[in-house]
């Protein structure tokens, strides 16, 4: 899909991190009219503020960023979400599934209500958004959406048990999607971004980042998936590192990525 006839988008996770860097980056690229949403309305609203910004700037007009405050987290806020999508915004072009966090630490040690959380809102929220937006794309016979999984989707990724489990869901669920809708007009991509700037060690209850790999940047990242988008990548890796590790993992198999990821990460395990 190209960015420049895209009219409609829609970015979830926007309000930091990845997503928000998303935001910017396509208002950089797009005259489309962006709908942005998180669970905080201040961080939602001074990002939308910007956008608006650059695109005042750039000389666009037309209606004002949409922000839709959700917590997706939740069976009731993914619903009330869906239902605060009109119509007419059933027709989004470029959806971002962005919206996620992690663990990091024992599985044993975890909360498990937390560990739920984030399946339904790493699991859950793509796969009910996926399931209300496709349709419609279909109908307009375009559309394009990227589902942001991680490096973690490759291996086993002991110490952020449940966190890799869901990106390897993603993964697998996006390939699939992308397959049955080929001929469609409708596109699934996916993300799978290595470390990053931004706030994954504060949600994931971390005083100071993971310092494993270097961290790419969020504003980095952010250009390279919508280059991706931009050719229609069904999958996007950021870096060559990320890239070199992740098909390592797929040649070592899952238990020895597993093994290896272990000895990475165990400083972790008291966590």
């Amino acid at each position: 899909m190209k960015l420049a006839t895209t009219q409609t988008a829609l970015i979830t996770g926007a309000s930091s991190g990845i997503g928000r860097s998303l935001a910017l980056e396509l208002a950089r690229r797009s005259d489309a009219r962006i709908t942005i949403s998180a669970r905080r309305h201040d961080r939602l609203s001074e990002v939308s503020r910007e956008i608006d910004h650059i695109r005042a700037k750039r000389g666009v007009t037309g209606a004002p960023t949409r922000v839709i405050e959700a917590d997706l987290a939740t069976r009731e806020g993914r619903l009330e979400f869906l239902r605060k999508l009109s119509p007419e915004d059933h027709s989004y072009q470029l959806v971002v599934n962005n919206a996620g966090f992690g663990s990091v630490g024992s599985f044993e040690r975890q909360d498990l209500e937390r560990e739920r959380d984030m399946v339904e809102l790493n699991c859950l929220a793509p796969l009910e958004i996926c399931h209300a937006l496709i349709p419609q794309m279909k109908r307009h016979r375009t559309g394009y959406i990227v589902n942001v999984a991680s490096i973690c989707a490759y291996a086993p990724m002991p110490y952020m048990a449940t966190y890799g489990g869901t990106k390897a869901f993603l993964l697998s669920f996006s390939a699939a999607l992308n397959a049955e809708l080929r001929g469609s007009g409708v596109s699934i991509g996916v993300l799978a971004p290595g470390p990053t700037t931004s706030e994954f060690h504060l949600a994931a209850g971390l005083a100071e980042k993971i310092d494993v790999l270097h961290s790419m940047s969020s504003e980095t990242v952010a250009k390279q998936c919508l280059d991706g988008v931009d050719r229609a990548s069904p999958i996007v890796v950021n870096g060559l590192s990320n890239w070199a590790m992740a098909n390592v993992a797929r040649i070592c198999g899952a238990t020895l990525s597993a093994r290896v990821v272990e000895r990475m990460l165990r400083h972790y395990r008291s966590v």
